[in-house]
């Protein structure tokens, strides 16, 4: 079976697309490292370079959303030298959890804030336990959820406009149909 020419090129186009945005996703993921965190500990980010990976999964879908998360941990750890250390785990296992669970609501037909929100926190508890079980030995990392899971759902409110506004101006521009 021979894939037809406009297969090809719509193929190719899909590629690029998940690719500048990947690419976009993990420069941005790096930036985070030197912004100052929201939570004084190490290894913690704001976490907007989720609001790319928010506009794949819109954009593609979800085995696209799945692709990029982890190209964003793995490629970022790499390039910051964290690669296998304890952020890198945590960022998957945030960054896995969190596009399942947007995948799940996106289906469901919640809005586009209330995904990114719960994509957030999903995240954000999910780094918890990590860190709790793999890290830390202790549950008293969850003293600090109610701030973290705070922050995340901060931040995932903006990354949903992010997103949006992200999306509206590829339309503008004439990238999107």
């Amino acid at each position: 079976m021979s894939i037809g020419k406009e297969e090809k090129s719509f193929l190719s186009l899909k590629l690029t697309y998940l690719s500048v945005l990947t690419a976009v996703a993990i420069t941005i993921g790096i930036l985070e490292t030197v912004i100052p965190p929201p939570v004084p500990l190490g290894g913690f980010k704001w976490g907007f370079s989720n609001s790319i990976i928010l506009m794949i999964l819109i954009i593609m879908g979800e085995k696209e959303g799945f692709t990029a998360a982890v190209l964003k941990v793995v490629v970022s750890n790499l390039l910051t030298g964290r690669f296998l250390g304890p952020s890198f785990f945590l960022g998957l296992g945030g960054s896995l959890s969190s596009v399942y669970m947007m995948s799940m609501l996106m289906k469901s037909k919640f809005g586009l804030i209330a995904v990114s929100v719960f994509g957030s926190f999903t995240s954000n508890l999910v780094q918890i336990l990590l860190a709790a079980m793999l890290f830390i030995g202790s549950l008293k990392v969850f003293y600090l959820s109610g701030y973290i899971i705070g922050v995340g759902v901060f931040t995932g409110f903006l990354n949903a406009i992010i997103a949006y506004g992200g999306i509206k101006w590829m339309k503008q521009i004439d990238i999107l149909s």
